[in-house]
């Protein structure tokens, strides 16, 4: 959330009542009391509709209800009423984005940077949405290389480039350079000098175990994590932290499995960390990772007894030493990877993960038979420009192998976005692509079921993708070995399913590979994926020891 300018009151605005009156609401605000905070900031401009940090304050407070119309309604009000509050074009562009209007948001962010161009949070604001919404990671870079030396905003933009370097980086930043410096970032930047207080749940009674997330809807986090958590509440109570600014059918479930939820969206590093204690568990498992850097501060003052990591922004370590395990496998992170990661190493027997499939997910399908149907159905901030440069310079001789004709689908609902479809067009310049996007993730698996194979991306590997075009029977094909963790997921994900597939950069491959091969359904109950239980109770077995 972005903060809120200096309080109305430190400013002569007007009579005694109107300053009382002021406090009095901005205290609600601090207390993060927003209905009663947005109840009297509306009293307020009822009755003085020319303060632009009032209507300012009610954007805050709707956006930390999710009411995003009326909060970029609002943030749009104190712009016009006070053209100098930056920060309410940042909450406009935001809600923007939180409604699904990607381009309008963009467009507001890059009018706000002209008319501020001093700005550095707008600029962050900017890298974010290069690299989530336009899915160019190099672009994310780009946008704060100016502030790689500010003292005050330099730690964020460097944080910025490093994981926009998970996606796409230089050739001459390999894999475990890239470990290093988050490593270092994380130990100067994130770690505290001194831990706090550690909290302990009272004796006796069942287990406590503790989650945070912020991605506690349909998500990744979702799928790879819910099987074994329905499992693990059974033994045990679910305490639930939740920082998502989304709810949607998946979120039910997570809280129909919850013993205590606690909504921690708007907290800052210490007021989470103090509530973490506040609500002691025997372990705490984090599902933000570092697509929650703010989480992860919380986390590093170890406000549990244990604390693990696991799925949700699990790319690499986190470079903190206040986990007692970082929760993998052995194809994931081989013999010889604790090199790699500043946590303990807990390698679960037959995969870090169990895939569980929406309630609309469709029946495996026959692909067309008029040619061989390709995928490339990653997250677009995946298809890096050496994946890319990869698959264009190889396509014809891939074509050359082939028995019949090789047809290119790129398919993400973000394919919508000019500016990402054409900057893929450009880099593929020559080939048949068809840019599909799907309207609902329902439509996005039948468009898979229909492929015959898959192409994995790189450096950063297919997490879910991969795991959905498998339960739907469709090949993944990836390169050889990566270093890092999320360069392993498809052959991870391929060598549980027991697939022995040709990778692309074999000097024989050709996707029409994928006619040869023997289809298999990872639903099938024996597979492992599948196996929720046997995952469950690992993990309770490690965090009740």
């Amino acid at each position: 959330m972005t903060s809120p300018p200096a309080d109305p009151h430190s400013t002569t605005l007007g009579p005694d009542p109107l300053v009382d009156q002021l406090r009095a609401a901005d205290t609600l605000r601090q207390q993060q009391r927003w209905p009663e905070a947005l109840a009297a900031y509306r009293s307020i401009l009822l009755d003085n509709p020319h303060i632009a940090v009032v209507a300012h304050n009610i954007a805050v407070c709707h956006m930390a209800l999710r009411q995003y119309p009326q909060a970029e309604q609002h943030a749009q009000l104190a712009q016009r009423l006070g053209p100098q509050l930056w920060q309410s074009g940042l909450i406009a562009a935001k809600a923007q984005h939180l409604q699904g209007m990607a381009i309008q948001g963009l467009q507001t962010l890059y009018q706000l940077s002209e008319r501020h161009p001093q700005q550095p949070q707008i600029d962050l604001e900017i890298a974010r949405r290069n690299l989530h919404t336009l899915c160019h990671p190099k672009a994310s870079a780009q946008a704060v290389e100016h502030l790689l030396n500010n003292p005050h905003f330099g730690a964020q933009a460097h944080q910025m480039t490093l994981l926009a370097q998970l996606y796409d980086r230089p050739h001459h930043i390999g894999s475990a350079q890239l470990s290093q410096a988050l490593v270092q970032h994380a130990q100067q930047h994130i770690q505290p000098q001194r831990r706090g207080l550690l909290a302990k749940p009272t004796p006796g009674g069942r287990h406590r175990i503790g989650i945070i997330g912020n991605q506690l809807h349909s998500s990744p986090v979702y799928y790879l994590a819910i099987g074994a958590l329905r499992q693990m509440s059974a033994d045990a109570d679910i305490i639930v932290f939740n920082r998502s600014a989304k709810t949607d059918w998946a979120t039910r479930e997570f809280e129909s499995l919850a013993t205590e939820w606690h909504s921690v969206t708007q907290h800052n590093a210490k007021t989470l960390a103090d509530t973490l204690r506040q609500h002691p568990v025997h372990a705490l498992i984090d599902l933000c990772g570092w697509m929650d850097p703010t989480a992860l501060q919380a986390l590093a003052t170890q406000p549990a007894m244990r604390q693990y990591k696991w799925v949700g922004g699990q790319s690499v370590t986190t470079g903190l030493k206040c986990f007692s395990g970082f929760i993998t496998d052995e194809h994931h992170t081989p013999e010889g990877s604790e090199l790699y990661y500043t946590e303990p190493l807990l390698r679960v027997p037959g995969g870090y993960v169990s895939y569980t499939p929406p309630p609309y997910m469709p029946e495996p399908q026959h692909a067309p038979s008029d040619g061989v149907h390709v995928g490339i159905i990653a997250n677009p901030a995946k298809l890096s420009d050496g994946y890319l440069a990869y698959v264009r310079q190889h396509w014809a001789t891939w074509q050359e192998r082939s028995i019949a004709p090789l047809k290119l689908h790129l398919i993400d609902k973000r394919y919508a976005l000019a500016p990402l479809q054409q900057r893929i067009s450009d880099q593929l310049m020559g080939l048949p692509i068809d840019f599909v996007t799907p309207s609902s993730h329902a439509d996005y698996l039948s468009t898979i079921g229909r492929l015959h194979a898959v192409l994995d991306t790189w450096p950063y590997s297919g997490g879910l993708t991969t795991l959905e075009a498998q339960a739907l029977g469709v090949p993944v094909y990836t390169r050889s070995n990566g270093l890092l963790f999320s360069e392993r997921h498809s052959h991870a994900h391929n060598q549980y399913l027991g697939m022995d597939l040709p990778t692309v950069d074999d000097p024989d491959f050709t996707p029409a590979h994928a006619l040869l091969v023997d289809r298999r359904d990872l639903r099938q109950a024996a597979a492992r994926r599948q196996q929720h239980s046997a995952l469950a109770h690992k993990l309770m077995s490690e965090m009740t020891r």
